[in-house]
């Protein structure tokens, strides 16, 4: 089976779903990653090359390390998401074809990131209006809990054997480690990840929104 996971910016994707990369991994599945964004404008003080090639090069570490086994970057500029995002349905539904893609995890649509949101409409969209026949599974970066959509169904992976193994890989986005901290997402992560396993009698879990 090949799962893909679509991100809005580098290290969305291990935030998100580090745990269960690792997860699939192990279970010898196929993990491709899109990145939509380089996020050039979180260091608005340094070129925008600068920190393109940084993260760029953050998340093709990460990539190594979670054994993912294809990065694609799209280089869709912040803020451009709704009207970019368009031009890429036909390499997405190429990739979805040629790789047999059976499970897609992308943004909740309870996330209020502009970005973030952006992908999952996109997703959700170019899901519904070609009829796949995948799994759309949704995370979210900056919400404690599932907001919208909550009637919806759950899904959650055990990830007590590879929390700390995520965590290893979120602080390998090094240029990112002052905003997670002043942001919280850090602790929130780790919340996250306690509260989810509650729900399946585990130490950590990751949850997601089932749409589809």
């Amino acid at each position: 089976m090949t799962i893909l996971i679509f991100a809005a910016h580098p290290d969305d994707e291990v935030l998100g779903v580090g745990g269960t990369i690792l997860k699939f991994k192990n279970n010898g599945e196929k993990v491709i990653s899109i990145i939509t964004s380089y996020g050039e404008f979180s260091h608005p003080w340094m070129k925008e090359k600068y920190t393109k090639d940084l993260r760029r090069k953050e998340c093709l570490n990460v990539k190594k390390f979670l054994g993912v086994d294809e990065t694609i970057f799209l280089g869709i500029l912040e803020g451009k998401f709704n009207s970019e995002l368009k031009k890429k349905e036909q390499k997405l539904l190429n990739i979805i074809k040629k790789e047999k893609i059976k499970k897609i995890f992308s943004h909740s649509p309870s996330d209020p990131h502009p970005d973030h949101n952006a992908c999952y409409n996109f997703i959700h969209n170019v899901i519904k209006k070609n009829d796949l026949d995948v799994e759309f599974l949704c995370f979210d970066i900056w919400n404690p809990l599932i907001i919208k959509k909550r009637h919806m169904p759950k899904v959650y992976y055990d990830i007590s054997k590879y929390m700390h193994k995520k965590n290893e890989a979120v602080n390998m986005y090094e240029s990112q480690k002052h905003a997670m901290i002043l942001m919280g997402l850090k602790p929130l992560m780790w919340i996250k990840a306690f509260l989810n396993g509650l729900k399946i009698n585990k130490r950590f879990a990751e949850g997601f929104l089932k749409i589809k």
